[in-house]
């Protein structure tokens, strides 16, 4: 009978059983470790990345804070550097010509981040103004100015026209708008920031400005000198301690580009939010002398500054922009 009990394949199968039993545990085990130990791993990273990103924004406000000051901050690409700046804890003067809308981009800062945010309402063509504006911020310790503000259009249609079809006045206007009053900013916080030796300064130009843009020849003359000028500041005033970038945006999603833009533009073109434009210039500030924002933008101006001829580019852009924009057609042509 025993001999019986000893031959049963049933009691033979059991250590087999057991064997694959402990088996199975054991890789389960193992799987749950490794999962386990990739999860730690994961929490990790990110307790890390936190940490990296408060240490950030920390850093951020100690150097640059706690005042920044924003021109041609009622919309637009102003109004993100505001609000990105405001998310970074330092509090923010706000400066722009339109003044409901400066007061309810002031409103909206205010309910949203727990910071202080005041505004200046100031046409800074006019050099009064733009006196009370250098006046009024002596109370207010400044670590950034984002030197914002620009005439884009020189004709109230929004239109854009020749260069020889533009009363003198008007594009007088966009200088004093556009140079005047941005160098006579940029000195006055520059001399601040230098003696306190801290601080940055971002400079907005435009990727107009790296090559003749027809049809928008003014405007990308006044940014090619503010990209030129904040390249050199980069170098002059590191040695004071304060950073300068200057950044140059491709086509960005603002209400004078959307209503200058034909049926056509608006289904070719592709545009960056504001939001994105003051988020990556931010960023870039101290650790670059100019920033193109955007990977499409950026591969554009390799092509057109480094691969193409100089005339291929001035082509590039006099044949886009009347399919993409409103253009009147020249005076009298030949």
């Amino acid at each position: 009978m025993l001999k019986g009990i000893a031959n049963c394949s049933a009691l033979r199968e059991i250590p087999l059983f057991y064997s694959q039993t402990v088996q199975g545990v054991s890789v389960l085990a193992s799987r749950v470790m490794a999962a386990a130990k990739k999860g730690f791993t994961y929490l990790q990273q990110r307790l890390d990345c936190c940490r990296s990103q408060r240490d950030h924004l920390v850093h951020f406000k100690e150097k640059y804070g706690p005042w920044a000051i924003v021109t041609g901050a009622a919309r637009g690409i102003g109004k993100a550097y505001a609000r990105e700046l405001a998310s970074r804890g330092l509090n923010v003067l706000l400066v722009d010509l339109l003044e409901e809308e400066l007061n309810q981009t002031a409103e909206e800062i205010r309910s949203e981040f727990p910071i202080q945010c005041h505004s200046i309402r100031a046409d800074l063509s006019n050099s009064q103004e733009r006196q009370t504006v250098i006046d009024q911020s002596e109370q207010y310790s400044i670590g950034l100015f984002c030197c914002n503000h620009a005439m884009t259009k020189l004709f109230a249609d929004g239109k854009l026209r020749a260069w020889i079809d533009t009363p003198i006045e008007n594009l007088q206007q966009m200088v004093q708008v556009n140079l005047g009053s941005s160098i006579a900013l940029i000195h006055h916080f520059a001399n601040r920031m230098a003696v306190q030796h801290r601080g940055g300064i971002l400079i907005l130009s435009s990727m107009g400005a790296i090559s003749g843009a027809p049809y928008v020849t003014q405007y990308g003359a006044t940014k090619a000198f503010l990209a030129n000028l904040g390249e050199a500041l980069f170098w002059e005033l590191k040695c004071k301690g304060v950073d300068v970038t200057t950044v140059l945006p491709g086509l960005t999603r603002t209400n004078d580009v959307e209503k200058g833009l034909t049926e056509y533009g608006r289904k070719t073109l592709s545009m960056m939010e504001p939001s994105e434009v003051a988020s990556i210039s931010l960023n870039a500030l101290g650790k670059q002398c100019s920033v193109i924002p955007g990977k499409g933008n950026q591969l554009q101006h390799f092509f057109l500054s480094r691969l193409a001829p100089r005339s291929m580019s001035i082509s590039f852009f006099g044949k886009i922009f009347p399919k993409c924009f409103h253009v009147i057609p020249l005076k009298n042509p030949r």
